[in-house]
């Protein structure tokens, strides 16, 4: 079903307005205009007389009356008669048809002729009696056919005072702004149609973009903006409309970043989930083997099968390593999870990274392996660390170097600067296979072993590289691990220390 828009019916409401006002006016001034103006010339007629009888009261040279009157009759196109008690002229405009007025003579007396106010054509259609006892009267000449609206006003000498004024001109006056009115109307009622078209367009146009708007907001799309034309109140709806478009925006965008952040939380508790279940699999396997083994042997010393001393200590040098691979295991594992769970607390201080790489070689290589070793340090380079986690990061880097370290091969440690100049690069190379570039991404795991013989015959249980990575996430930095020409190269950062100003 189609509803009328917003813009039709304010259209249509302000033609009907304008068609109302304008018949009211054309019907108001048919109706009315000519009794408005009798009214207006009754009232000039009572103001002449009043001014008149004031003239004569207070006019002592007669022969000023004479321009007086002229000029009131020239004013207002009147035509003025004094009649004197005695029923004679003393003063009139014309006497019938006489071009020349009979003018007032000083001693106020004329010839006995008798003034004929009312000739044979003359009619009295209405007669109106004043409270200060004027007349007014409304006469019609049939010969002429022109209509009089007289008054007379008697003085207080018993001589009357007659004004008369022709209404033919206030009738032609009325048809003529009557029609005028008319074509006057449609004019304005055209114009004002133009105007109401226009008016209309103007103001619905922001209503019917802001409704566009607002079904885009429905839609999630808050590109759009009102075009702000206007300070009123269709301005300030446009400007609200702008300000909820915004905030939902805001709040779209921020919902997508929580969900966003939720999704990778989930994903995230998934994976933990994963490598909890993966952990406690490591785990039982790794402890299996130790345990299966130390049982065994201590039942063969149990069964006396060890007949000789050398077969028992065999068996005892069996469980005992058995049990220092466990003793290890476990202490990695606690270690570990102290750095995962944030319950290791990291103590930087200043120290030279130079000292402790000369510290951990000498406590890792002895005597026999002194010339296994490279070092390429400077004189000194101050860090801003945990000493003791940077201590273990080394300490896996060289074992694990060793561990995979081929026949004739040489382990390098080097310091330098790193690419943004704002931390140390430790770096530990060894001559030796390249790991697998499918394993690359997953020997920081825990348990995570490419080579599982080698690392079960040295008594590693592939944590090392998993301690690295949770030290490494605590301070910050960065880690990692590439393969080299004949070549495998692990590397870490450690923060400078810089000297306050």
């Amino acid at each position: 079903m189609m509803h009328p828009s917003v813009r039709r019916r304010l259209l249509v409401s302000m033609t009907c307005i304008l068609m109302f006002f304008a018949a009211a006016l054309v019907v108001m001034n048919s109706t009315l205009l000519e009794s408005y103006y009798t009214f207006m010339e009754k009232r000039m007629l009572k103001n002449q007389a009043s001014a008149i009888e004031q003239i004569i009261a207070d006019t002592t040279d007669v022969s000023e009356l004479d321009d007086k009157f002229e000029r009131i009759e020239r004013r207002h196109s009147l035509t003025i008669s004094i009649i004197g008690p005695d029923g004679n002229p003393r003063y009139f405009t014309r006497m019938g048809l006489l071009d020349e007025p009979i003018r007032l003579q000083p001693d106020f007396i004329q010839q006995p002729t008798r003034l004929q106010p009312k000739g044979p054509n003359l009619t009295v259609l209405s007669t109106e009696q004043l409270q200060d006892g004027s007349v007014f009267e409304l006469q019609n000449d049939a010969r002429l056919d022109i209509k009089y609206m007289t008054i007379r006003k008697v003085l207080g000498d018993g001589s009357a005072i007659d004004i008369r004024v022709m209404l033919s001109s206030i009738e032609r006056g009325a048809a003529i702004a009557s029609v005028f009115t008319v074509y006057a109307a449609a004019l304005g009622l055209f114009v004002a149609a133009v105007w109401a078209i226009l008016f209309s367009k103007r103001f619905t146009e922001p209503l019917v973009q802001m409704s566009d708007i607002a079904g885009s907001i429905a839609e999630l799309d808050f590109s759009r903006k009102c075009k702000i034309m206007q300070k009123d109140e269709i301005g300030h709806l446009g400007e609200s409309i702008n300000d909820l478009s915004e905030k939902l925006s805001a709040a779209l965008e921020d919902l997508k970043a929580k969900n966003a952040l939720l999704q990778e939380e989930l994903e995230h508790e998934r994976k933990l989930d994963k490598m909890r279940k993966e952990f406690v699999a490591n785990v039982s396997h790794e402890l299996r083997t130790p345990i299966s083994i130390i049982q065994g042997y201590a039942d063969g010393l149990k069964m006396n099968i060890a007949t000789n001393e050398g077969k028992r200590n065999y068996y005892s040098d069996v469980i005992i390593n058995e049990a220092d691979r466990m003793n290890r295991l476990v202490g990695d594992l606690l270690e570990l999870s102290q750095y995962e769970s944030g319950g290791m607390k990291l103590v930087k201080s200043q120290f030279d990274l130079v000292d402790l790489v000369v510290r951990i070689t000498g406590r890792c290589f002895d005597e026999k392996e002194a010339g296994l070793i490279d070092l390429d340090l400077p004189e000194s380079a101050d860090a801003f660390a945990d000493e003791r986690s940077i201590e273990q990061v080394l300490i896996n880097y060289v074992n694990n170097a060793k561990e995979h370290l081929k026949e004739g091969g040489r382990i390098r440690i080097s310091i330098g600067e790193s690419e943004d100049m704002a931390s140390w690069l430790l770096r530990v190379i060894n001559d030796g296979e390249p790991i697998p570039e499918s394993c690359l991404p997953f020997i920081w795991d825990s348990f995570y072993r490419a080579d599982k013989a080698r690392s079960r015959e040295n008594g590693r249980y592939g944590l090392g590289l998993s301690i690295v990575r949770a030290i490494q996430a605590m301070h910050g930095r960065r880690y990692g691990a590439l393969n080299l020409d004949g070549k495998v190269e692990f590397w870490a950062e450690v923060e400078k220390y810089e000297e306050e100003a």
